[in-house]
């Protein structure tokens, strides 16, 4: 049901906006085409806050009971439904009248019997407040609608009711997105908090507000969760690997009473959960979350960033000792080249001195043998006489050496025989 009607300029507004339509893992579900990033997303992935949502879920069971404050067009409470079932119930707040009407179409066109949803601001009593007005047709993030108490030509009155106003007889989990305005929603559901104890999951853009949350609920008797959880899902319906988001998440204090025991998801690469202990802690952690245009996850992440600076001066201190050793090689090698500098220039000397000698010795090499040919040329008659001369006189004297040995062997051989045949005819007639 709704708490009031919106104004007929707010609805003729929303139909005259740009809408578009998707089918989500939790409904089909409308949304402004022009918004930026909840309507980007959905038209681009298909789905909004899957990380976010699938934690949530650890809170919610069939027939519970969860309050959507700052509902937009629905992307929330419609997986709300859906985790409590048809036995439980969601009850949704939304201000801005043309974010309104497109939260009831959702709740309508998907058969949500257990929604209820008010065209109201929370806060921590029931008053009236001012919004501005939307322009649809222009680029903008058309769900962030802040409260303001002044009115003006630009902005409509909202009604604003209080928590406590719904007298639930259950209620497990509250999520706060109101745009500065946590302080109040708390306040205004005192006694839902004492006597039903809900989970509250309040989004925590800043740290002054969260010390403010964590400060009204602690003497309450609450624990302090950071949930961070990552703007992209790379498993996304679509299968769009166009991230625009890039590293940003979305920060919120999970805030459990102390004595109820929870089954906390362990942190995942998409959702980090980290207890908080200390005020101090909380600051550091929050100060780490990564949002929309950090390059890295560790922009902002000031314990990281200390340990990597001294990881760094670690690192410098021992390129500065390589530095240091190179220098003393730079300079030895140094020596060594002056060294072969001075070598070079004697062993040009060297060079020079030689290929001097060498052409010196080249020059009186040639003359020699230009000698050598003039005396060659006046000594070969010569030699032919000489030569002519030898051969003459060994022809001669092989000639007497022939004579000398067919005289011996005559001797030996015909002579001699013929000797001794004479002495013994001699001897014979002796006798």
């Amino acid at each position: 049901m709704r708490l009031t009607e919106p104004c007929a300029a707010s609805r003729h507004a929303a139909t005259q906006a740009i809408i578009s339509s998707t089918v989500t893992p939790h409904g089909t579900l409308s949304y402004f085409t022009n918004d930026d990033p909840i309507g980007k997303a959905l038209a681009r992935y298909g789905e909004w806050a899957k990380f976010e949502l699938d934690f949530l879920h650890y809170f919610l069971r069939d027939g519970d009971v969860a309050i959507d404050v700052g509902a937009n067009v629905g992307t929330h409470t419609l997986a709300f439904a859906r985790y409590v079932g048809p036995r439980g119930s969601v009850v949704a707040f939304e201000p801005q009248p043309a974010v309104f009407e497109v939260l009831q179409r959702n709740i309508d066109q998907n058969g949500l019997g257990n929604v209820r949803a008010y065209h109201a601001g929370v806060g921590a009593e029931r008053s009236e407040l001012y919004v501005d007005s939307i322009d649809a047709s222009q680029p903008a993030n058309l769900g962030a609608a802040v409260l303001h108490r002044d009115a003006s030509a630009q902005r409509i009155a909202v009604p604003v009711m209080s928590l406590d106003e719904l007298r639930l007889d259950a209620c497990h989990l509250v999520k706060v997105d109101a745009e500065g305005m946590e302080k109040d929603v708390l306040e205004g559901m005192r006694e839902t908090i004492d006597r039903r104890r809900p989970v509250l999951f309040v989004e925590c853009n800043a740290i002054a507000d969260g010390l403010m949350v964590m400060h009204l609920l602690h003497k309450r008797g609450y624990l302090f969760h950071l949930v961070a959880t990552a703007a992209y899902n790379p498993s996304n319906e679509r299968a769009c690997a166009d991230n625009f988001f890039g590293v940003a998440r979305e920060s919120a204090l999970a805030c459990l009473p102390a004595e109820k025991v929870f089954n906390l998801p362990g942190t995942t690469h998409h959702c980090r959960v980290d207890r908080i202990d200390t005020l101090e802690q909380f600051a550091m952690l929050h100060l780490a979350v990564p949002r929309y245009g950090d390059a890295t996850e560790h922009d902002r992440d000031l314990p990281f960033l200390t340990r990597r600076v001294e990881e760094l001066g670690a690192h410098n201190e021992r390129l500065d000792a390589s530095q240091a050793s190179l220098q003393d090689q730079c300079t030895h090698l140094r020596h060594e080249v002056a060294h072969l500098r001075e070598g070079e220039v004697r062993w040009k000397e060297e060079v020079e001195r030689l290929t001097f000698r060498n052409k010196s010795l080249t020059s009186q090499l040639d003359g020699a043998l230009a000698t050598a040919q003039t005396l060659a040329d006046k000594v070969r008659p010569e030699v032919v006489s000489v030569r002519a001369q030898m051969e003459a006189a060994a022809s001669k004297a092989s000639r007497s050496a022939l004579r000398q040995g067919l005289s011996r062997l005559s001797a030996r051989y015909v002579r001699d025989p013929l000797r001794v045949l004479r002495r013994s005819i001699r001897a014979s007639w002796k006798h």
